[in-house]
Order: C-alpha cells, then sequence, then structure tokens
C-alpha cells in the first residue's frame, strides 16, 4: 500500500463519524525498522495535514507480526510463529523484552516458510531433469507451468524472477497424496524452521506459542511442522486458534489513545 492509499483509506473510513482526535495503528510487512517506520509515519502525518476538514491524527506504523502478536497476547508474555511466504517467531519475553528468531528473509532465512518450500521444489526437479528422471514434481511443473525443459525453468527463475513460494503447493499436494520425495522437502523444511524456533531465548519465556499464517494450516505442512515443534521444542505448548491481526491492532491503538489521554 502506499502512503495515499494508507490516507485516503483513513479519511473515507471517517466519514460520517464526529471525531474530536484519531488514533490509528499500522502493521505491515517491511516496517520492522524503526528508521523506515518514523519515516512513513511523518510522510502520513505530512499528507494528513494538507487535508481540508479532518481532525487531528495519531499514527503509529510497526510490522505486521506485532500487530499479529498483541491479538495473540495482548500485552503480555508470549511469542508468535509466522508461517506464509516468509518465517518469523516473534513474542515477549517474561519482562516484555522483544524476542525474534529468524526473519532474515529469503536471501539469509525464511526457513520453512512458503519461499523456502518453493525453492526446495524447483532444486529437486533440477535434480530430476539433471537424471533425466520422471517425478511427480517434474510432471506438475511441466503441466501446470510449462516447464518441461531445463530452458523454460531457467528462463522462468532467471529472466522473469518466478516467485518461488508459487509452486509450495505441488509439495503440499504430493504430501497429501503420499509421494515420497514431496513428503521429504516438506518434513525437511518444516525441521529447518523447528531449529529456527528452538534458537529463540525459552529459559525467559512463556512455553505458549501460537501459529499465525497460510501455511501452519495446510493440510499437507501442518503435521509436518506440528513434529518438528514437538521434536525441537517439547517443552512450549503448540496453540493453532487463529489470531486477529486486525483486533491487534485496534487494542494497540487504545493503548496508544490511552497513554495520550493519560498525558494530557
Amino acid at each position: 500500500f502506499s502512503r495515499d492509499h494508507m490516507v485516503f483509506c483513513l479519511q473515507h473510513s471517517l466519514e460520517g463519524i464526529a471525531a474530536s482526535h484519531v488514533t490509528c495503528v499500522i502493521g505491515m510487512a517491511g516496517a520492522g525498522r524503526r528508521d523506515a517506520a518514523e519515516q512513513l509515519q511523518q510522510s502520513i502525518h505530512a499528507a494528513w495535514r494538507d487535508l481540508p476538514e479532518v481532525p487531528p491524527l495519531d499514527v503509529h506504523v510497526t510490522h505486521d507480526a506485532m500487530i499479529a502478536l498483541e491479538s495473540a497476547y495482548p500485552s503480555t508474555p508470549g511469542a508468535i510463529l509466522i508461517v506464509g511466504t516468509g518465517s518469523l517467531l516473534f513474542g515477549r519475553d517474561t519482562t516484555g523484552q522483544e524476542v525474534r528468531a529468524g526473519g532474515w528473509g529469503r536471501l539469509l532465512g525464511d526457513e520453512g516458510s512458503g519461499y523456502d518450500l518453493g525453492h526446495r521444489v524447483i532444486t529437486a526437479v533440477c535434480a530430476d531433469m539433471d537424471a533425466d528422471e520422471p517425478s511427480f514434481l517434474r510432471e506438475r511443473l511441466a503441466a501446470r507451468l510449462g516447464w518441461h525443459d531445463r530452458d523454460t525453468l531457467i528462463d522462468a527463475v532467471y529472466q522473469h524472477r518466478f516467485p518461488f513460494q508459487d509452486v509450495a503447493r505441488f509439495a503440499l499436494e504430493g504430501a497429501v497424496t503420499g509421494d515420497e520425495p514431496s513428503m521429504h522437502l516438506v518434513r525437511t523444511a518444516a525441521e529447518a524452521l523447528g531449529r529456527v524456533v528452538a534458537r529463540a531465548p525459552w529459559d525467559r519465556m512463556e512455553p505458549s506459542l501460537r501459529l499465525v499464517g497460510g501455511l501452519s494450516t495446510e493440510k499437507g505442512y501442518q503435521p509436518y511442522l506440528w513434529d518438528a515443534l514437538a521434536r525441537f521444542i517439547p517443552q512450549v505448548r503448540i496453540d493453532d486458534t487463529p489470531a486477529d491481526p486486525l483486533a491487534g491492532a485496534v487494542h494497540l491503538a487504545w493503548l496508544q489513545a490511552a497513554s495520550r489521554s493519560l498525558a494530557a
């Protein structure tokens, strides 16, 4: 979303509402760096001040993991594991300090994510092509994407920057139907993520982990993820109750507004 789009949405969400002051929390991917978040906040404030007949705005930009965490554990210790296109463990320890493991992005990590699993699918098909061996995954990439040979695969990856996460679904499909190579890829991806989660400082964290993100609920992935977590963090209780990031953003906005009111 662009700054102008955000301002437009804010303005129109207030139509027909008599507000003396507005507090808004925006959680978005890529806003984990404080300088980037502050730059966007300043830009939104500047654009808002140029609008006619709008109430004063107090906007706070944070990363999407924060609003998901706040939904799962409102202002309390706890951790979430985001498993989607990327992967990240994010939480608060028992002293209120933020805790992270993973979340380094596709070039440095994102183990067990959709991107990582898709990369594993493509490299497995490359090996099948080298050996000129048929496989479930090779057939799927040929039938669904037209990757019949080495040239079409290389062109898609290097010339058109194909999003690797888009082929993760073929491994999930194979895992559900019992294709052994697909099951192996999913299992190793989930185990890689389990190792990342185990790096978190669990000795100063509550032994509870909420799963967030579309991949964590996929039939072809979920059992492997749960097995990996049970293996690497057996002392931690896993919770797959859905989290609502919107509710987390609302709660953070309420806290900001309450703090502002007390300060006044």
